[in-house]
């Protein structure tokens, strides 16, 4: 918000084209643009103008008003160095004998930029959940001396490619949960009641099918009536704040009936449901100090005797990265040209100018 009063009020507008937008970027593309400034006061002093691509991890822990609370943790990833990470576009001559080599020339100017984030590939994806968040931004500054600076951000959505090469994930697992069926008044147990639940494999991709079994045994003498049985896929984040405090959210992305309509089980009957669940496309597994991704598959068994809640953990990656991500659609990234401060944007066919970072001649 102060910002745009600055910008308003110093007559500049400067903002940031992407040549080739992608939703969502992998860690590994090149992602290109221009910083587009214009300038109406021919008086406007700059020291430099950057531009910086950055993670902002967000971990809230209490359930405070974020502008009021003091648990509220916002760090800029460290894992992207500052030499990968930021672009110098334009810097001043700040010749002490000449006042004027402070002064951002009038006119609209085109800065080109590039960032090779495959030096990223530690960084966590984009992700957001009720107790923090990792959000990626592109910042363009405009760094005036003893003033207020002039930035605007445009937003990016980034994910990583996480491959199924554990082989441990592939063997089946199986979770079983029993539950005793106690008599009238504290009596004698009467018998129990069991929920198994077995999925065929621990590793997926969004979009693959996951067979499971879910099985109902009435181990008691009395009939069971089982009014609903729903497999459920659970994200768990978990959200760290500093070395000590942490807090769990949890979101149900996936919830799949497996009855229709009340079943009777008669006693000492086994029950078993085959169910196809295909994985939704979510963010995948990772694991950071500020914020951590997992998933289970969870089964919940209603009867006319209780409940019983069962988990298994898998582990979901991400599809790869397209070969050319031309192909859907996206035109081929042309190489973006620029003016220097104070003259006009080259023709086609004219010479390249001078790389960012060199200033005016």
């Amino acid at each position: 918000m102060l910002s745009n009063t600055v910008r308003l009020l110093t007559g500049l507008n400067m903002q940031i084209a992407l040549t080739d937008e992608r939703d969502p970027y992998y860690l590994g593309d090149t992602i290109s643009g221009k910083v587009v400034i214009g300038n109406i006061d021919p008086a406007l002093k700059c020291f430099y103008v950057r531009i910086r691509i950055f993670a902002n991890v967000i971990v809230r822990v209490d359930n405070l008003k974020e502008t009021l609370s003091d648990t509220v943790f916002n760090k800029v990833f460290p894992a992207i160095d500052e030499e990968d990470g930021e672009v110098m576009l334009w810097e001043a001559e700040n010749n002490p004998a000449d006042p004027q080599s402070l002064f951002f020339p009038s006119g609209v100017h085109e800065f080109p930029f590039v960032f090779d984030t495959s030096k990223f590939r530690n960084c966590p994806p984009s992700h957001e959940c009720g107790k923090g968040a990792v959000r990626w931004f592109l910042e363009a500054q405009f760094h005036r001396p003893l003033n207020f600076d002039i930035t605007t951000k445009h937003d990016l959505r980034v994910t990583t490619v996480v491959p199924l090469s554990n082989p441990a994930f592939d063997h089946p697992i199986t979770k079983n949960c029993q539950m005793p069926i106690t008599g009238l008044f504290g009596m004698k147990p009467r018998g129990s009641m069991e929920a198994s639940l077995q999925v065929h494999r621990q590793s997926f991709l969004p979009g693959q099918p996951a067979h499971v079994t879910a099985t109902f045994a009435n181990q008691c003498d009395d009939d069971i009536t089982v009014s609903s049985m729903n497999i459920k896929i659970v994200q768990s984040s978990k959200c760290t704040e500093g070395r000590s405090r942490s807090a769990i959210y949890s979101t149900v992305i996936l919830n799949q009936e497996c009855l229709r309509v009340p079943m009777s089980t008669k006693k000492r009957g086994k029950h078993p449901m085959n169910v196809d669940v295909i994985i939704p496309s979510v963010v995948p597994c990772f694991e950071n100090p500020y914020i951590t991704v997992t998933y289970s598959m969870d089964l919940t068994v209603q009867t006319s005797k209780g409940k019983i809640d069962l988990s298994c953990p898998i582990f979901i990656g991400s599809l790869s990265r397209p070969a050319n991500p031309q192909a859907a659609g996206s035109a081929a990234p042309a190489q973006p040209q620029s003016a220097a401060p104070g003259q006009n944007p080259p023709a086609a066919g004219a010479p390249a100018p001078a790389p960012a970072g060199v200033p005016p001649q």
